[in-house]
């Protein structure tokens, strides 16, 4: 049971590196774009809520 915790944990831990990275991209992305960034942060928020 241990050990599956600390494999759920870790692969928890990458998931929201990956949503980070994507994220990221996704605004920058979006800001040199000229995309509005209220929209933006709405949409990250919404995937980030899915996820906790």
């Amino acid at each position: 049971m241990t050990q599956l915790a600390a494999v759920k944990a870790a692969v928890g831990r990458v998931s929201l590196t990956v949503i980070n990275c994507h994220l990221a991209e996704t605004l920058v992305a979006d800001l040199r774009d000229g995309r509005d960034l209220k929209e933006s942060l709405a949409e990250s928020m919404a995937i980030l809520k899915k996820l906790t």
